[in-house]
């Protein structure tokens, strides 16, 4: 059986090499995105574990945070 995937919604160039290697490392798939609506559709596939950078221009974290609880898909994994 195959490890879940990671999902990371990281802007930051520096820590997403540190967590790209650490998964590597860890032998852990790992996905990144740069925008709300990707971040939503591939937290669709039930992620493991999301990686949320709080401080991202582009998006707003909190906003984000929301309608993930909001979603029932996804709030009954979380």
């Amino acid at each position: 059986m195959s490890p879940k995937k990671v999902l990371a919604v990281v802007e930051d160039l520096f820590f997403t090499v540190k967590i790209n290697e650490s998964a590597k490392r860890a032998g852990v798939p790992i996905a990144f995105v740069k925008s709300q609506r990707d971040a939503i559709d591939q937290a669709a596939e039930a992620p493991s574990l999301i990686i949320l950078d709080l401080n991202f221009a582009a998006i707003d974290p909190v906003d984000l945070i929301h309608k993930l609880k909001a979603d029932p898909a996804l709030a009954k994994s979380s």
